[in-house]
């Protein structure tokens, strides 16, 4: 799941698998048997599920890891591998990290999250549409202090882009490289700034309401087959096919 996008139909296959096992001990069950949403059987038990992993979230969550790879070494030979990620996977990755710039070498000037936590598009989204691709993802944050944002973005600018463009001036004019150190990649989610699995998986549950009563019971010293009865018990009996 690392590296490859497995198919919506080989997830649905191993779904049917998983939910045929756990509530009738068999490989294939007939719509009906099953008694609580799998959504929610596969969420953390500390929100109410039984903690078993949600394959379509996986499918997500753990591509992260090789986009994670490819930015904080590039110097291995595996890096200049052309691997097709989802688009939802760079969504995520884009959300969950940011830049601490040092000397802006490694950076992107208009696709990293650097300044100040922010993408420049942010700040200045019709400034950024001015620029093409190519540049877009091959300028540095220390080429673009140095002047190359200007000649990126050109002189024809509408009335939207005119002030969007002034305040980046001053943003930037302000900020500073530090040539002593390199820039470092923070992944914002977990404790020590290091991409994790367990953080990018968990992110999709952030906000949700967690479920006391569910806690107690999986802390109970009770048979796990009652635990899981119980919780299960805990859900409207809904049926799932």
């Amino acid at each position: 799941m690392m590296s490859l996008d497995i198919p919506p139909k080989v997830i649905e296959a191993l779904l049917k698998i998983c939910r045929a096992f756990l509530w009738k001990g068999r490989r294939e069950i007939n719509g009906g048997h099953c008694l609580v949403v799998w959504d929610k059987v596969a969420s953390p038990k500390a929100l109410g599920g039984l903690g078993i992993p949600n394959l379509r979230l996986l499918n997500l969550a753990l591509p992260c890891r090789w986009v994670w790879l490819q930015k904080v070494d590039p110097t291995k030979a595996w890096v200049e591998f052309n691997i097709q990620l989802p688009s939802l996977c760079t969504a995520i990755f884009d959300a969950a990290t940011c830049y601490v710039v040092g000397n802006g070498e490694r950076a992107r000037f208009w696709t990293d999250r650097w300044l100040d936590g922010a993408k420049v598009a942010e700040i200045a989204p019709n400034v950024a549409k001015m620029v093409s691709k190519r540049r877009s993802i091959a300028c540095t944050v220390k080429e673009g202090l140095s002047g190359q944002w200007l000649r990126d973005c050109g002189p024809d600018m509408g009335e939207e882009a005119l002030p969007e463009f002034f305040l980046l001036w001053q943003r930037l004019a302000i900020f500073h490289l530090a040539p002593d150190r390199e820039d470092v990649l923070l992944w914002r989610w977990s404790g020590n700034g290091c991409y994790s699995a367990k953080s990018a998986y968990g992110a999709f549950f952030a906000g949700q309401e967690k479920a006391t009563v569910s806690e107690e019971i999986w802390r109970s010293r009770a048979p796990l087959q009652l635990q899981v009865l119980c919780v299960a018990r805990l859900e409207e009996p809904l049926l799932d096919g």
